[in-house]
């Protein structure tokens, strides 16, 4: 027979684990939030990647983030937009990143390198099939974004891109994973059809698409 002492350590034992457990659980979902990303068991899938041009029309240029996987740090934000450009002499392609608060109406804005890993076909309008990793250097306002973050264009209008372009990225963390995904469109009023499709490139992904949320780009 055990004594009841060694029982009633066991027992605080297994709540203690408990309680760490769930602990840890949701400073992940916690900590994925305030990243932008979600937090899921398993390994990261294997997603199709698009070829983009690197030029205008295509990656370079102004884009409005439209929809994308939520960031608390980006609750009080609105009319967050993107612009690629590149820096021929140094062979460079920067990114930057700006933004209004809801309430005081200051403008917010960061600048950052988006470096290109994977294949430029020059002969086809400077195609590129690869990843784009994206790391701001001023995190004062944007909390976590100065570090690197490994996206795939995993949906576009055309390689031409001039209506709308879908960004996923993914990274191991622990035993799951942390998934993010940005929806970029050229207009603040994209067409229907655009959105459907690039919604469609999100699921493909096997995120749901439940943990999209559209930005505010009112009054912009």
């Amino acid at each position: 027979m055990s004594h009841p002492k060694v029982n009633i350590y066991k027992e605080a034992k297994m709540k203690n684990s408990h309680a760490l457990s769930l602990c840890l659980m949701m400073m992940i979902c916690c900590f994925g939030r305030c990243c932008g990303q979600r937090f899921s068991f398993g390994a990261c899938p294997t997603v199709a990647v698009k070829d983009i041009n690197i030029g205008h029309p295509g990656l370079l240029g102004p884009w409005v983030e439209w929809a994308r996987t939520p960031n608390l740090k980006e609750h009080n934000w609105k009319c967050v937009s993107y612009t690629f450009f590149s820096i021929p002499a140094d062979h460079r392609l920067l990114v930057t990143l700006r933004g209004h608060n809801k309430i005081s109406r200051s403008t917010i804005s960061t600048i950052g390198n988006a470096n290109l890993a994977g294949t430029v076909d020059t002969a086809n309008n400077n195609a590129f099939r690869g990843t784009l990793s994206i790391n701001f250097y001023n995190s004062n306002y944007f909390f976590m974004r100065n570090q690197p973050v490994v996206y795939a264009v995993v949906g576009r209008d055309a390689p031409a891109a001039a209506e709308w372009i879908t960004l996923y990225a993914c990274k191991t963390f622990g035993f799951g994973r942390l998934e993010y995904a940005i929806i970029l469109t050229a207009s603040r009023s994209p067409p229907i059809n655009g959105l459907n499709a690039a919604l469609n490139a999100v699921t493909g992904t096997g995120l749901p698409i439940s943990v999209i949320k559209k930005t505010d780009q009112l009054g912009c």
